[in-house]
């Protein structure tokens, strides 16, 4: 017969379990240092914003090298940075990263501050980072409650971690529980436990140190039901003309927004269609505005397919080649079709359209 126990009363078992968990089991990062460098929680915890850790490393070591103080990321400008975050995603997420470090800069005396609402204050920061920082970097006993967090107190709940009103009650169980002597320990041992453990699907719950205070154990598929979710729908496409301006070797690139897909990056010209719409009127009409004068038509070499997170993008890439003295009508720049290098720095959606251009060419 399974028990209920009171998990604020259990507290100290709790902590002391996980605890002694974490320091055996926990995976050796390059941000998790003794004593934790507050630059490198702060960085790490921009990069691993919805994005899973083995994907972080390598960009986060590149990054670090480049970027080794927060005063060295305050003085760089966005399209330096930009680079070293190219192929992450979430570009806005590098904008706040860098609009943080200035912010440090200004208002901190590039000091990272220690209290909770002055890191909320910075842009970017939301409850989870702000704990996470405070909590990991300068020891300060405050939750830090993500997906991997929530998963696993909903579940020592007894609960479905999908719940309504889930989420606000394990914030509250999160800030009762957070160990006072090692909060940034305690808060990445439950992230770990999350991401080690106590997994979406098959959870291990032999290997689980809090197995006998769990009510959910070998049982997660009998939680509370809810209602049966819908079939996941298919990413939603969009559809693209993308316009190669070629120009003997070089192509013309112009900067993305700083909002929205690719911010801040480099890429061909392009042109959001309708699912239906003529894609040779559309890529006539592109070059026409880039190059009023330019008596070249566009011709259609091929599709490129690029899959993100929530959608999908369709690309139909079209060639103009133009003369010497060619002049687009929009602020742009000229780089080599098979440069590899950083400037200006490219999506990886862009990379991947020259390297089918390329291609295309020598086929």
């Amino acid at each position: 017969m399974r028990t209920t126990v009171s998990l604020e009363s259990a507290a100290p078992i709790v902590r002391r379990r996980l605890l002694r968990w974490y320091d055996r089991h926990r995976r050796e990062l390059p941000w998790r240092g003794t004593p934790p460098d507050p630059y490198a929680t702060l960085v790490s915890e921009f990069m691993l914003q919805q994005t899973q850790v083995k994907t972080v490393l390598p960009y986060f070591e590149r990054f670090m090298r480049r970027f080794p103080t927060l005063r060295s990321l305050a003085s760089a400008s966005i399209d330096d940075i930009l680079p070293f975050w190219a192929g992450l995603g979430y570009y806005r997420r590098c904008h706040h990263l860098h609009a943080a470090a200035c912010a440090i800069v200004d208002r901190h005396r590039g000091r990272i501050p220690k209290d909770v609402e002055a890191l909320r204050a910075l842009p970017g920061v939301g409850a989870y980072t702000a704990g996470a920082i405070a909590s990991i970097a300068f020891n300060i006993a405050v939750p830090a409650v993500d997906g991997n967090v929530c998963r696993v107190l909903s579940r020592l709940r007894g609960d479905d971690p999908k719940s309504a009103g889930s989420r606000p009650q394990n914030e509250t169980l999160a800030a009762r529980l957070v160990a006072p002597r090692r909060p940034g320990d305690f808060n990445q041992a439950l992230m770990e436990l999350g991401a080690l453990i106590c997994t979406p699907r098959s959870p291990d719950c032999s290997r689980c140190p809090l197995r006998a205070l769990c009510p959910s154990r070998d049982r997660t598929a009998a939680l509370p039901a809810r209602r049966k979710a819908p079939l996941p729908k298919s990413p939603r496409t969009l559809h693209v003309v993308a316009l190669a301006i070629l120009r003997k070797e070089q192509t013309f690139l112009v900067r993305r927004p700083d909002r929205g897909l690719w911010a801040g990056l480099y890429m061909w010209p392009t042109a959001e269609c309708l699912p239906h719409a003529d894609r040779d009127t559309a890529a006539l009409d592109l070059c026409r505005r880039l190059l009023p004068r330019a008596a070249a038509y566009p011709h259609h070499v091929g599709n490129v397919r690029h899959v993100l997170t929530h959608r999908t993008v369709r690309f139909d890439v079209y060639v103009v080649c133009v003369n010497i003295g060619a002049r687009p009508t929009v602020t742009g720049r000229w780089r080599p079709l098979t440069s590899s290098g950083t400037d200006p720095p490219l999506s990886t959606a862009q990379r991947k359209l020259e390297a089918y251009l390329v291609s295309h060419a020598s086929a």
